[in-house]
């Protein structure tokens, strides 16, 4: 094994081994970890201002089933707008009326520090029969 390879594996342990001993000795020996092996949150939080939304369409007399929104607004995936919180979807959900006929559901889910924020009130209405949002 040349150096280089040596030390690049030898770095990757210790960085692996290092983001383990926290929660390892926490869970698995039930000591407080040291100040050393404190817990790290990825990215610096970065993404908290995310939300999913999940698009579902039940044609009349037919099977509830999830639609690409996406496609639906005529972008691709890589063009998908930004949802940063329930109200965005008050931009897209007259686009979304227009193109689909019978009940449309819209379910946001936003991120939060653990998790998940509980998905929006409107995963059981049909947003277009709401005032101000649909046909």
């Amino acid at each position: 094994m040349q150096p280089v390879h040596a030390l690049r594996l030898a770095v990757f342990v210790t960085a692996a081994l290092y983001m383990q001993a926290g929660p390892a000795l926490k869970t698995g020996l039930g000591q407080r970890a040291p100040w050393f092996t404190t817990p790290w949150r990825m990215y610096h939080s970065r993404g908290l201002d995310q939300c999913k939304m999940e698009v579902f369409h039940t044609p009349p007399g037919g099977e509830r089933r999830e639609v690409d929104w996406v496609a639906l607004l005529g972008r691709p995936w890589h063009e998908a707008p930004h949802i940063g919180e329930h109200a965005d979807i008050r931009r897209y959900v007259p686009t979304l009326c227009r193109a689909l006929e019978g009940q449309v559901n819209v379910v946001t889910t936003c991120a939060a520090s653990r998790g998940y924020k509980r998905p929006s009130l409107t995963a059981g209405l049909d947003v277009c029969s709401l005032p101000k949002m649909g046909r």
